[in-house]
């Protein structure tokens, strides 16, 4: 059962939010960018934390890379550093 960790506001953004969710019983967390209306704005979906702090320490930073948004395509983590993002295969943000 997916439980949510933490939930704290996004850097210099009131509405939206940085979700660390995960199993506990399983050891393994990501994190989500959420409007109010629940719409995944960017997060990971594989990396397998370990640890929730991480995750949420990884979040933190990420809220802080500007970027150029692309509405209706969440940016997925799909790498180990920090800026590797995709919305797919042929869109690199």
């Amino acid at each position: 059962m997916l439980t949510t960790i933490y939930r704290v506001p996004v850097p210099g953004n009131k509405h939206n939010h940085i979700e660390v969710y995960g199993e506990p019983k399983e050891g393994w967390y990501e994190w989500r960018v959420v409007t109010p209306a629940g719409e995944m704005l960017r997060g990971t979906t594989d990396m397998g934390y370990g640890c929730p702090e991480i995750a949420l320490r990884d979040a933190l930073i990420d809220a802080t890379i500007e970027r150029e948004p692309r509405p209706g395509k969440p940016a997925v983590w799909r790498g180990r550093f920090p800026g590797t993002y995709e919305t797919d295969e042929r869109n690199r943000v």
